[in-house]
């Protein structure tokens, strides 16, 4: 391992496996060795098989100090995997990822940590259905920060003309009061406008509780999830 690697703080990989290791060894051999991305904190994952299976970085979360992952594959079949989650801070799966709340739901013990965790995919963007949505997450007592995926569906007409409609998920104080009384830590929700192509589109909204308990929603650009793991909600 270079030397240079050894104050490595953040890292995205994205590959196959066979990329990270060679000549017989595993990961976990390889992060067996003290000097191999001993600081690591942020951690970006995307690596498959042969087969275009993603792995969970489990071996990864276990053996270095991580606590903030953005994991780019399914979440479905994942359960002995989960368990190296509990010192994670941030959560992030990609935008058209479905099951991140079913996934808690499963294991909530594992996500005790938790403070910001995203992108939930809504199914509607009626408040009754937002809040059974999100009712897996009640558990986590240091949650801050909820990122919703809102899927903008065009019309047919909109579809042939390539253009969608600006139809942004905007709550009402009764629902953040709702969601206050369940999710007590809670005082922020970002909400990323997503094309039904599972794009990113034209940013999103921020909105955040008051210390007078009201929230006020603001419109902000674009942001990426590297962006987002690395704290630039914080300064946007």
């Amino acid at each position: 391992m270079a030397p240079h690697m050894r104050t490595v703080t953040s890292l995205e990989s994205s590959c196959s496996i066979c990329w990270l290791v060679n000549d017989g060894n595993t990961i976990e051999n390889v992060l067996q060795i003290q000097d191999t991305l001993p600081l690591l904190k942020l951690l970006g994952y995307r690596v498959h098989r042969d087969s275009n299976r993603s792995e969970f970085p489990d071996k990864f979360i276990a053996a270095r100090s991580i606590t903030r992952l953005y994991y780019r594959g399914s979440l479905g079949g994942l359960d002995q995997e989960l368990n190296s989650c509990a010192n994670l801070e941030y959560f992030l799966v990609e935008h058209f990822r479905r099951g991140l709340a079913t996934t808690v739901e499963r294991q909530p013990e594992v996500f005790t940590r938790l403070k910001h965790i995203g992108a939930v995919t809504l199914s509607s963007s009626e408040e009754g259905d937002v809040l059974r949505e999100l009712e897996p997450f009640e558990g986590l007592k240091s949650l801050i920060t909820i990122e919703i995926s809102h899927i903008i569906l065009p019309s047919e007409d909109e579809i042939s003309m390539q253009k969608y409609p600006p139809n942004h998920f905007k709550p009402s104080q009764s629902v953040f009061q709702l969601l206050g009384e369940k999710h007590h830590s809670l005082s922020r929700i970002h909400v990323v406008n997503t094309s039904y192509q599972f794009t990113a589109e034209g940013g999103g909204d921020l909105w955040e509780q008051g210390q007078d308990g009201i929230w006020a929603g603001r419109a902000i650009p674009h942001l990426s999830r590297w962006d987002v793991l690395n704290g630039m909600l914080d300064s946007v």
